[in-house]
């Protein structure tokens, strides 16, 4: 298997929605080891950038954050209360050990409470609402609770970076360090090429609360926009397709939908037809999209394509990943911005575009 060590890093980083801290401190390191330089702005992103005053630029987009929980309260006999940042489960929560993560002296365990007996056995499942959980940290009283986990601290799920039979990992936070780990070996890749154009890697915050990374940039002054994220694989036992098929091992996901531009699709069809990188084009969810490409369109002068890895039980704490469409991912992607190189004068414009 391919030595997927970073991404493991990655993953262990503990960054939810608007505590980014920790994963860009990562990628930063990493592209400083590689001598690509790195730069950020206030909000939290990061930009890892070659070839930056050239008049043609290409971005590689994927966002850093993951969900989360927060520390809302207390009850008298020291469990936390909390509320979720993002979109995950309420069911994705009971039982779960979880990271407190209070400061630089190490974070404190968890363990998500609930009532087993709520179900009585009759087999229909819990239906839990967040304010039927809570957070047992071990503590006798609320006085020792509040001591060592005070209001406000972010909450993760525990690491626990692991194989799955030959070809498949299992971890949290794989939405979306997948994309994280496509962006950073795809610009080591290229940057040991002879670029021309601009490129530059943008791992950005905030997007599993909403699509506010790119918000503070108008116009983004990039000519096309490659969006790396995951998507819900639907090869999984029940009727989840909704018209959909994205499979793990298939190959890499395109979103058919209002974010991607028609003349990205058409010239990633080609290179992924020359390259032979398998694709699976499927609509999705929302015909007007989401995640960062929302913002990348706002200002309409920025070409964007969205590319997806399956994965398996996202916004849980572990989902599961196929590693050949992790690295089809990097391969499609340098292949993308090779041809850009290659054709830094590509019309972008749709109606002006004959296919």
């Amino acid at each position: 298997m391919h030595d997927f060590s970073f991404l493991s890093i990655l993953c262990n980083c503990c960054a939810p929605s608007s505590h980014e801290m920790d994963v860009q401190h990562c990628l930063a390191t990493a592209f400083a080891d590689s001598n690509v330089s790195c730069s950020g702005d206030a909000l939290g992103n990061l930009y890892a950038t070659l070839n930056a005053s050239a008049p043609f630029r290409v971005a590689l987009v994927a966002h850093a954050d993951e969900v989360g929980m927060q520390v809302v309260g207390y009850t008298d006999d020291g469990h936390l209360l909390f509320r979720k940042i993002g979109g995950v489960r309420s069911t994705s929560l009971a039982g779960q050990l979880v990271r407190c993560l209070v400061s630089e002296a190490g974070p404190i365990a968890g363990v998500i409470g609930f009532d087993p007996l709520q179900d009585n056995g009759t087999g229909n499942g819990l239906l839990l609402k967040t304010s039927d959980l809570w957070i047992d940290i071990g503590a006798e009283n609320r006085v020792e609770a509040e001591a060592l986990v005070p209001v406000g601290t972010y909450v993760t799920f525990e690491s626990d970076f692991r194989s799955l039979g030959s070809h498949r990992l299992a971890s949290k936070s794989l939405d979306n360090r997948l994309g994280a780990y496509v962006m950073y070996a795809s610009m080591i890749r290229l940057a040991a090429l002879p670029l021309t154009i601009g490129l530059t890697g943008i791992s950005t915050v905030q997007e599993e609360i909403v699509p506010r990374g790119l918000s503070i940039f108008s116009p983004i002054p990039y000519a096309v926009a490659l969006v790396l994220d995951v998507d819900f694989a639907t090869d999984i036992p029940g009727d989840t397709s909704c018209g959909s098929n994205l499979r793990l091992g298939g190959g890499v996901g395109v979103p058919l939908n209002a974010d991607s531009s028609p003349v990205l699709l058409h010239i990633l069809r080609e290179v992924a037809t020359c390259q032979g990188i398998p694709l699976q084009c499927f609509p999705s969810r929302n015909f007007t999209g989401g995640t960062d490409a929302l913002q990348l369109k706002s200002g309409g002068s920025v070409a964007v394509l969205n590319l997806s890895i399956p994965l398996r039980y996202m916004h849980s704490r572990y989902e599961v990943c196929d590693v050949c469409d992790v690295l089809r991912a990097i391969d499609l992607v340098c292949a993308l911005v090779t041809h850009f190189n290659n054709c830094p004068t590509q019309n972008l414009v749709p109606w002006q575009n004959n296919f």
